[in-house]
């Protein structure tokens, strides 16, 4: 996210749970620009591993060489991520399937997480298409317009959208497949354990709740 997102949000969130030092951080939105806030945490928390979307940067808000030069001032260390490259995160394996919408893929345990960039829907017809695109158990995407054939290649039990509301539609065919549906705008952040599942961060109501 942007600067403001990383000031307000993520480092208060941070430092509420006593979080002093990132193991390992991947910047998965090939826009820079929409990348900007990782200047500010940096300034904040060193970062030991930090894993970068190699895709042509399409606003140049912060330079890749000003990227990698505040990961490794703090005694980081800076890789670019290969599409359809394969890196192992402690107990977690995540693969970079698309760089350009992005389209990344995590195992965690048995479980597949499956986070989709912001896509239009003939776009998402073409990538469904691909055949690239597997079940997952965990979607998380932008809140914005799904199409059927997408949601219904990924199958997912639980759904995360980054937004302050979602696409009323999508809502319907996730409510109608009885997926669990989140969103940062109603829950805020999200913490997950294999044991606990997920557990949100604000006090919501049911997700029966309007969606918007």
């Amino acid at each position: 996210g942007d600067e403001n997102t990383v000031r307000f949000t993520v480092l208060p969130f941070l430092q509420k749970q006593a979080v002093n030092s990132v193991n390992f951080a991947i910047a998965t939105h090939p826009h820079l620009g929409l990348n900007a806030g990782w200047g500010k945490l940096l300034e904040r928390l060193p970062i030991q591993t930090f894993y970068d979307n190699k895709a042509p940067k399409q606003i140049h808000y912060v330079s890749r060489q000003e990227l990698m030069t505040a990961v490794q001032s703090r005694q980081g260390v800076y890789f670019p991520l290969e599409t359809n490259s394969t890196i192992n995160l402690g107990s977690v394996r995540l693969q970079l399937v698309n760089a350009e919408i992005p389209v990344v893929e995590l195992l965690v345990g048995a479980r597949t997480w499956l986070m989709l960039g912001e896509i239009a829907p003939e776009a998402q017809k073409k990538l469904v298409a691909t055949g690239s695109l597997k079940p997952a158990q965990v979607l998380w995407w932008s809140g914005k317009t799904l199409i059927p054939e997408l949601l219904k290649t990924i199958g997912p039990k639980v759904a995360i959208a980054s937004a302050d509301e979602i696409d009323s539609s999508t809502a319907a065919q996730l409510h109608q497949s009885k997926t669990q549906i989140f969103w940062t705008g109603r829950d805020g952040a999200l913490q997950w354990t294999p044991a606990a599942g997920f557990k949100t961060t604000l006090e919501s109501q049911e997700n029966q709740t309007s969606f918007l």
